[in-house]
């Protein structure tokens, strides 16, 4: 009996050893997994790169008009519980997505911890876009070491500041732009007016909406895809008009009204590239204080739309339609043995599963341009006084009052 005692005892401790050695062999495996994509380079990191910027637009929001009858109405908060415009649930999903999109394209590059020595964020001062910025950097920067401050709440606070030079959400209020924007108007309704009675009318008898036609084209359009991004069915009716033709004739609206003349570039973005091109610049020259590896902006679909023209992106190649949660990286290069600086584009499409990542072709430079030549692009749409260029003398005020009435 004491033999069997003893073997029974020598047996469980032996039992006990094992899984100690075991549990411990897991713990390290799963130390070394964890160190493994901590240490691991993102698929855009390479000993050139010096500096990124990053312009988002905001996650998916509330629609801001509803059609009558409409089985989602806007001020119901079944449907739309954070309210119209607002950033929704889907919204927030996007833009938490795309900051681990960032965190693939750029660790290594891009501390795994953050450091205000490291990172800059800004945005607009709207709430979808500021909501949008938390969300990005909630899966840019999930805490980790001693900056997890509390295990069951996987978020750390970051700063991010709501002073961005975009001016894409100030147009209204300036009447030079409201200028530019008639004639564009006006070019816009004269090559597209077939496609644009034909689809307003039909809305209208369907609906029964009293809609007028570039604003009724708009915020239907708008509507429909707010609703179609939160995942709810589209009634029947808008198979006749939605996506086609109705895509076609939104995205060359878009480009009309913010990106069509060299005023509206100004205006709209030139404060924004000033900011940039200073930044670059800095890091150019090695005086960028702090060191900074990335500025991140959280702006809207007008921001990326207008960028791309001030690149010089043709109407035909650009993605005139941004959809929520999309953005563009603009990166700063330096070659190890030429030292020469040049500038690298790319959009990240918010519509495609994976984030697809699309390298945007410059005109005159490629994929990748020197960034002299960059700044030849560039810098005649910057030294901007929005204030001072958005004045028009009263005669040409009054007129574009009447017309807006």
């Amino acid at each position: 009996m004491v033999s069997t005692s003893i073997f029974v005892q020598l047996a469980a401790l032996v039992f006990c050893i094992v899984v100690i050695i075991y549990t411990f062999s897991l713990s390290m495996k799963s130390m070394g997994d964890e160190t493994k994509v901590t240490n691991s380079n993102g698929t855009r990191v390479s000993d050139s790169l010096k500096f990124a910027v990053i312009i988002s637009r905001h996650g998916n929001r509330g629609p801001l008009f509803n059609f009558p009858n409409s089985p989602y109405p806007v001020n119901d908060t079944k449907y739309w519980p954070y309210g119209i415009g607002q950033l929704t649930t889907v919204g927030r999903d996007q833009m938490y997505n795309l900051g681990i999109k960032i965190r693939v394209l750029y660790n290594g590059f891009l501390n795994s911890m953050y450091y205000n020595k490291d990172f800059y964020a800004s945005s607009t001062a709207i709430d979808r876009a500021l909501l949008s910025g938390e969300a990005f950097l909630a899966g840019l920067y999930p805490p980790t070491g001693f900056q997890l401050w509390d295990k069951e709440i996987l978020w750390q606070p970051i700063p991010i500041y709501s002073n961005s030079p975009d001016k894409s959400q100030d147009l209204n209020e300036c009447p030079r732009y409201m200028q530019e924007r008639l004639s564009a108007g006006k070019i816009y309704i004269a090559d597209n007016y077939t496609n644009l009675t034909a689809v307003v009318n039909y809305l209208n008898r369907i609906t029964g909406a009293n809609l007028t036609s570039i604003l009724g084209l708009f915020i239907s359009w708008d509507t429909l895809t707010s609703e179609e991004v939160e995942g709810y069915i589209l009634p029947e009716w808008t198979k006749k008009v939605y996506p086609q033709p109705m895509n076609d004739l939104a995205g060359k609206l878009y480009y009309s009204f913010f990106a069509s003349t060299y005023t509206i570039c100004r205006l709209v973005m030139g404060n924004f590239v000033d900011e940039m091109l200073t930044v670059m610049k800095s890091v150019v020259n090695g005086t960028l204080t702090p060191d900074r590896k990335m500025y991140f902006y959280s702006g809207h679909d007008i921001s990326l739309v207008t960028l791309q023209a001030i690149l010089g992106i043709p109407q035909t190649s650009m993605f005139t339609l941004v959809a929520p949660g999309s953005g563009m990286v603009l990166e700063l290069h330096q070659d190890p043995n030429t030292e020469e600086f040049s500038v690298q584009v790319l959009y990240i499409d918010g519509s495609s599963p994976d984030l697809k990542v699309t390298p945007l072709v410059i005109p005159g430079c490629g994929t990748s341009c020197g960034f002299d030549q960059f700044l030849d692009i560039t810098q005649k749409f910057t030294n901007v006084s929005f204030e001072k260029e958005c004045q028009l003398n009263s005669d040409v005020k009054r007129d574009l009052l009447l017309y807006y009435e």
